[in-house]
């Protein structure tokens, strides 16, 4: 598994032969963690939100695709991927929140990662600002409320919404049928002998 980041070198320079290619995606891996070890400090003081905003210039989807076309069986990761909507901002700030204005990763461009290897996207800021925004409006509207089930039930359908909305724009959704239920000792049965694959197949369309 690796990330797209800004690398020191063209595409066109990438290597051809594929352990080369293994080791220069696990460089990019290296310098995605040293990144995250930089904004750690920020992360932990001002949230996700600055997270999401600091790395954003470092993603490159030309380096990601690249690597794909060249390693088409790897599952990629893209990590801080939220999109950080701006709704979800505005209701936080509506209800006594002090957000400033920030972004994320837009969700065509998270498509076009799906559709060149991307196979696990951390989308968890999303989550949190829908979350967030919900319990705000009900402190805020119904100062009296103390009890959990008051704010939590509506946190949690705020976040189902966003769950939705992602898994039907990364092509998760209505895929349940496709697949018949598999008791876990015939699936590693099924991967020891070779006839189950974690071949990447399907891709947002």
């Amino acid at each position: 598994m690796c990330c797209a980041w800004r690398v020191n070198r063209p595409i066109d320079s990438l290597p051809d032969d594929i352990d080369a290619l293994r080791a220069f995606a696990l460089n990019a891996v290296a310098e995605r963690d040293r990144l995250t070890e930089r904004f750690a400090l920020m992360q932990s003081e001002l949230g996700g939100l600055f997270y999401e905003m600091a790395i954003r210039d470092h993603v490159q989807m030309d380096v990601l695709i690249a690597i794909h076309k060249r390693l088409p069986h790897t599952h990629l990761v893209m990590h801080g991927s939220s999109s950080v909507p701006k709704d979800l901002q505005e209701i936080i700030n509506k209800y006594g929140g002090k957000l400033t204005e920030t972004w994320g990763v837009p969700v065509e461009e998270i498509q076009l990662g799906i559709r060149n290897g991307v196979r696990k996207i951390n989308v968890d800021t999303d989550n949190r600002l829908a979350i967030t925004g919900a319990i705000r409006k009900v402190f805020a509207e119904s100062p009296e409320k103390f009890d959990p089930r008051d704010y939590m039930k509506p946190a949690r359908e705020a976040m189902m919404k966003v769950v939705a909305a992602r898994m039907t724009e990364f092509g998760q959704a209505g895929h349940a049928g496709d697949y018949k239920p598999i008791p876990i000792t015939d699936i590693a049965k099924g991967y020891a002998d070779g006839s189950l694959t974690t071949q990447p197949l399907v891709a947002a369309k």
